[in-house]
């Protein structure tokens, strides 16, 4: 059972890297607003979630039956405890640890990596949307001006001499 937790855990990590990467196009895109690549990374984006979530069900099976065949399952103050990857780890053979906590560090640091990115691309998107709003502000203040229409009223006021 180990041996398919190093497993899933290999597949874990190839899928934050592989988000890792579009959140990395993700921030280009943004810095050249380029819309439909923004977009189909997007979708990607949200696919690639879609399969972390269930490897992460996947891993969370594994590592329940895991904690129970280790005896890590008990209950502690009247609710069961949880049981993370670090405590797992100190539990197993002293054969699969080193391999184990290498994934474990190389998850940490990509799930870092990734919280870095995702605030960086929500900074830029939180400008442009003010930047939006601001332009929106600036037309609307803009259309209450008088200004001269093409007949030569005023914003509907009639001409003079006529």
């Amino acid at each position: 059972m180990v041996k398919r937790l190093i497993e899933v855990l290999e597949q874990e990590v190839e899928l934050y890297e592989e988000l890792l990467h579009l959140l990395q196009e993700e921030k280009r895109f943004l810095s050249v607003r380029k819309r439909e690549e923004l977009h189909l990374i997007a979708n990607k984006i949200e696919t690639l979630v879609f399969k972390v979530k269930g490897i992460e069900g996947v891993r969370n099976g594994v590592v329940g039956m895991l904690a129970k065949s280790y005896g890590l399952d008990a209950e502690e103050s009247g609710r069961a405890s949880k049981v993370n990857l670090s405590m797992l780890i100190n539990s197993v053979e002293v054969f699969y640890r080193p391999r184990l906590k290498v994934l474990q560090s190389n998850l940490l640091s990509l799930l870092d990596g990734i919280g870095e990115l995702n605030r960086g691309n929500s900074r830029v998107i939180s400008r442009s949307i003010e930047n939006i709003r601001t332009a929106f502000l600036f037309l609307r203040e803009l259309s209450m001006i008088d200004t001269y229409s093409p007949s030569g009223k005023v914003n509907g006021m009639p001409a003079k001499g006529a």
